[in-house]
């Protein structure tokens, strides 16, 4: 019978999403701030990094 390996992972989820009236300008900053956020979620020791667009709608647009 084999041992049964039990193992957390540390998940952090990040919003990559943007005003539609920001433009390019808030393009721009979102890129910065969830690459910012990824950054230091891996620094504080996460080891699974989700980014969300959960928020989607007329208003809010995902990074792509």
């Amino acid at each position: 019978m084999m041992g049964v390996v039990c193992l957390y992972v540390q998940t952090k989820t990040i919003n990559i999403m943007y005003a539609v009236r920001e433009d390019i300008q808030g393009l721009v900053k979102a890129i910065d701030v969830v690459c910012m956020k990824a950054a230091q979620a891996a620094r504080d020791g996460y080891q699974l990094i989700v980014l969300s667009d959960k928020l989607a709608g007329k208003r809010l647009v995902p990074i792509r």
